[in-house]
């Protein structure tokens, strides 16, 4: 499996999730340009290019509330700092596998507001 999974998060205007997830793999650069195609309307190949993220890690195993917690301490401090950050969600990114049960790292990744 590739590394990072990117899982974007979608927030309603009361901050919390909207249900609505978004997974992505990284096609790796040998096979970029090459990957196989996909086989179910659920799942399409989608080119991503530069873009700017603010990142905070951390470890342990992500739970939805670990996950709103960074993101938000993230936000809080970036705005504090004098950025202007999206609100509308942020990315989660898992860099182990799920049975790595120590030593796990992972990311919450907000963007600038567009």
């Amino acid at each position: 499996m590739t590394s990072p999974v990117a899982t974007k998060i979608s927030l309603g205007t009361d901050m919390q999730p909207t249900g609505n997830y978004s997974v992505a793999f990284y096609v790796p650069v040998d096979f970029q340009g090459k990957a196989p195609k996909p086989t179910s309307n659920d799942v399409c190949v989608v080119s991503v290019g530069k873009k700017t993220v603010y990142v905070s890690s951390f470890g342990g195993f992500a739970t939805e509330g670990k996950l709103l917690e960074e993101a938000a301490t993230l936000g809080k401090a970036l705005v504090a700092d004098g950025y202007d950050v999206s609100t509308d969600g942020f990315l989660f990114a898992s860099y182990d596998p799920p049975y790595r049960l120590t030593g796990r790292h992972n990311e919450v990744w907000v963007g600038p507001k567009k």
